[in-house]
């Protein structure tokens, strides 16, 4: 999967999201770009946007969005954190698959938001 790291987001965080093409906000040029613009413009070159950023689902619309996004839901979003969360990094991409919104905490705990709907109601 292509995914993009938020500006939020440590860079490290791309090694511990093996198997992936991983990208940062600041390599694609996007360092500049804010909350809708950013998710905007990384729907049209990615399949995921990963983010620390707690307000999200609160702030965009989940079921119209056209990237998913992995929350990396952690207590001060320190680098130690996030490789405590490595164990369960790929169920969770995996999750991005079917549905809009993944959130991961502490001891691989999932929460998933938003399925993505096929076909038309």
């Amino acid at each position: 999967m292509k995914i993009l790291l938020d500006n939020c987001v440590d860079a490290r965080v791309a090694r511990l999201l093996t198997g992936h093409e991983v990208r940062t906000a600041v390599e694609t040029g996007w360092e500049r770009l804010q909350n809708g613009e950013l998710l905007d413009a990384a729907s049209n070159h990615f399949d995921v946007f990963v983010t620390v950023d707690k307000n999200i689902p609160y702030q965009h619309s989940l079921d119209r969005a056209r990237i998913s996004i992995l929350e990396l839901n952690t207590r001060l979003s320190r680098y130690h954190e996030f490789v405590e969360l490595t164990p369960c990094l790929p169920q969770a991409i995996e999750h991005t698959r079917t549905h809009r919104f993944v959130s991961i905490r502490a001891g691989c705990t999932i929460e998933l938001l938003a399925p993505i709907r096929t076909g038309t109601p």
